[in-house]
């Protein structure tokens, strides 16, 4: 069968609690948009990750929907790109901004 594929730090948080429960199941489009996201933001804050610093905490803050380093993004990125992030980043896939938008 299909099993979940990535490091846990860049998944989407419907893989993560099918990884913590020990399911086996490959993400979709839709947890690519969350994953997408997460590159975005890597890029806008030099290689630090939206949820945190390290696995557990950014798991946990990607659990509990708190992307705690959102406002470390330079200002003028921010006002351009969050609304679209936040977008990208809702916990619920079938909420999530479509990869065509």
């Amino acid at each position: 069968g299909s099993k979940i594929v990535g490091t846990q730090t860049w998944l989407a948080p419907e893989l993560i609690k099918l990884w913590r429960q020990g399911e086996e199941r490959r993400g979709d489009v839709r947890s690519d948009v969350f994953a997408l996201a997460l590159v975005f933001g890597w890029l806008f804050l030099y290689g630090e990750n939206l949820y945190g610093p390290c696995q557990f905490e950014i798991e946990n803050n990607i659990i509990e929907k708190d992307p705690i380093n959102m406002q470390k993004i330079d200002s003028k990125l921010r006002d351009l790109y969050e609304n679209d992030l936040r977008k990208m980043l809702e916990d619920e896939p079938k909420n999530r901004i479509s990869s065509a938008d």
